[in-house]
């Protein structure tokens, strides 16, 4: 089976190298540029929390964790007696040891988070940081999460350095070490459908970036979300009392996060473009042949929500996409003038791990 599945990956990435081929240039510029003595210092805050989030998983004692924004409340690991110590849940991992793994991951996602502030999606450093990640989830018995870090880190590096490149190679075979041991073909199938839909988006990008024309790349964003599997795969929750617990024990669809994102952007192009174009295009309209500007942007509404729904599940609260979505979101409901009543059916139907 693994032959087969090399093989078949190969080929997709070859298709997805054809249809980026015009845009690399937009995208490689973003790790070119000379970063600021203020960006150098936040990018090495986070070199240090990933430091602090390797350091051996028998060590046990961290009451000055330095983390930033985050705070960390070490009160609790200074008063624990014997029967807390030797007490085990069912994974055979002490309260201590879980509550250490929590912080190792509020650790992962908070340098996440500032390394995507600084530099964007679409940097090694900030791959890197997924793959680490995401072999930490593998190790705490996720590895379904683990595979989601995993494509992630492989959309930038394949984006940044293609086919050849160290880095994208071993990101590949990660992945079909990953989808090998899962055992399940819907698996596999889910991560060809992941690929397909990224050369959607390489057309959507190219569309808006190249051609400056909004009215495709929401037409190829849709084709990608077509394409994106809606499947769930049943997860072993995370063995913890915070609200990672909730998050970790809900189905997993390996495409959830890359639908989230892909709501954002043809969000984005409703709420800043679109609008505006209408008046002056005679081209496809932009809402299912409804051009009328509060329509628009309710439908925009809803993708946030969306994705609202979805990001708090991948993302550190303090995340530049997250804050973003949640100001945008505000802000697009203000221009669309909804009711109350609407506002309620939007959160109602859409919002589940965070108040907003």
């Amino acid at each position: 089976m693994l032959p087969e599945l090399a093989h078949s990956f190969q080929n997709r990435l070859l298709f997805i190298s054809n249809s980026m081929i015009v845009i690399d240039r937009v995208h490689i510029v973003a790790t070119n540029y000379i970063l600021t003595e203020d960006e150098r210092a936040r990018m090495n805050a986070a070199l240090e929390l990933i430091e602090e989030a390797l350091d051996s998983r028998d060590e046990e004692e961290h009451e000055d964790c330095s983390m930033g924004n985050i705070e960390i409340d070490d009160d609790d690991d200074d008063i624990i007696d014997d029967a807390e110590t030797i007490h085990t849940c069912e994974s055979g991992m002490s309260h201590h040891e879980i509550r250490y793994e929590e912080k190792r991951e509020a650790l992962f996602r908070a340098a996440i988070s500032i390394q995507e502030s600084v530099v964007g999606f679409y940097h090694p450093d900030v791959a890197n940081t997924y793959h680490v990640y995401g072999w930490f989830l593998y190790e705490s018995s996720r590895p379904a999460f683990a595979l989601v870090y995993f494509m992630r880190a492989f959309r930038i590096c394949h984006r940044l350095f293609g086919n050849d490149h160290t880095s994208t190679k071993v990101l590949l075979d990660d992945i079909r070490f990953l989808v090998h041991e899962q055992d399940a073909s819907s698996v596999e199938e889910d991560c060809y459908a992941i690929f397909d839909s990224w050369t959607c988006q390489n057309n959507a990008e190219k569309a808006l970036l190249v051609n400056n024309n909004p009215v495709a790349a929401v037409g190829w964003y849709r084709a990608a979300l077509r394409l994106l599997p809606t499947r769930t795969i049943p997860t072993v929750p995370f063995p913890c009392d915070d609200i990672y617990s909730t998050r970790d024990s809900e189905p997993l669809c390996l495409a959830e996060l890359e639908r989230a994102i892909v709501h954002l952007h043809i969000a984005v192009i409703l709420q800043a473009v679109l609008p505006e174009s209408t008046e002056n295009t005679q081209q496809t309209c932009w809402s299912n042949g409804n051009n009328n500007r509060n329509h628009t942007l309710t439908e925009a509404a809803d993708l946030y929500c969306r994705a609202l729904s979805v990001l708090p599940r991948w993302f550190d609260e303090d995340h530049p996409t997250l804050l973003q979505t949640r100001q945008d979101a505000s802000r697009v409901i203000l221009d669309a003038a909804l009711t109350e009543e609407e506002i309620r059916r939007l959160k109602a139907r859409w919002i589940r791990w965070t108040s907003w």
